[in-house]
């Protein structure tokens, strides 16, 4: 039994043999770290004991970039000739976070096949940050304000000790260098600017616009609580509902007061239609009447 096991594991290894003699071999050559301002490339070497025909894909998968197109390649390897090839990325701009990378040969055809070199992208990551405008009375976050009220501007950030320069242009176009956190008062009417370059160091840099406005008077009253925006829709609701129902009632009265009152118009007017018309035949007669007589009168 042992013996019948030896044999068939020694054929299965004979006929895997040309196929595992036919894989080439691979070699990515890369660099280790990228930088911004580098352009990500790398060359690959093929190298092929047996004449063949293989399929392959070329390409570079990391962590935060979404996936690059890949390269379908046909290379015809030649026994003891080593083939080179190469795969452009692209370029580490400054908007590239630090990531891990590997580059990667995947051989599809005639069998499968798989090799990667791991490499780093080392940049400067980035934070994140935003304009904070509140109203001093009520620390109320808002966009649009009264003439005569009281600012507060801040710059909220995710890390701390983050420096920043910030310009505040008024409505007039006046402007002004402004160090955060800083209380204004609305002064004037019309769109405010505030604009902040954030920093620190061995993160990105940030630029952010954020505009507000003051106004001379609210004849409505904002309120952006969401508990008294759904109470004040449920009141509308219902004072909506009250004076459909009102105006229905209004209707049903209406309604019948004037279905009986046509009614009884109709019969008037019915009346005094006939009254009239039963008057003019009868003047008519004796108008014919009173004629014939005058007329056998002035005969005799």
């Amino acid at each position: 039994m042992k013996t019948k096991n030896i044999l068939t594991i020694l054929v299965v290894l004979i006929l895997l043999l040309p196929s595992i003699i036919a894989i080439p071999d691979v070699k990515i050559l890369i660099d280790p770290v990228f930088e911004e301002g580098d352009s990500i490339a790398f060359k690959y070497r093929l190298f092929s004991n047996v004449d063949e025909t293989i399929n392959l894909v070329v390409g570079v998968l990391c962590s935060e970039a979404p996936p690059a197109p890949l390269n379908l390649e046909v290379v015809e390897l030649k026994v003891n000739v080593v083939f080179v090839g190469s795969y452009d990325f692209g370029l580490v701009d400054s908007k590239t976070e630090p990531q891990n990378c590997s580059a990667t040969i995947s051989i599809l055809d005639p069998y499968i096949y798989e090799k990667k070199q791991e490499f780093r992208i080392e940049t400067n990551p980035s934070f994140e940050a935003s304009i904070k405008s509140t109203k001093i009375q009520n620390t109320q976050e808002s966009n649009v304000y009264i003439l005569g009220e009281k600012i507060a501007l801040d710059l909220e950030t995710n890390i701390k000790g983050v420096a920043s320069v910030a310009v505040l242009t008024y409505p007039n176009g006046r402007f002004e260098k402004i160090t955060l956190p800083k209380t204004i008062l609305a002064s004037q009417e019309g769109t405010y600017k505030l604009e902040i370059i954030a920093s620190k160091v061995d993160y990105k840099s940030k630029s952010l616009v954020e505009t507000f406005s003051v106004i001379a008077n609210s004849p409505v009253v904002l309120r952006e609580d969401k508990v008294a925006i759904k109470q004040a829709r449920e009141e509308v609701r219902r004072a909506q509902i009250r004076t459909l129902e009102s105006s229905n009632v209004v209707k049903v009265v209406s309604y019948s007061n004037n279905i009986g009152g046509q009614s009884v118009r109709t019969s008037f007017d019915n009346f005094t239609n006939s009254s009239f018309i039963l008057g003019f035949v009868g003047f008519i007669v004796f108008l014919f009447v009173m004629s014939f007589v005058a007329y056998r009168a002035r005969d005799k």
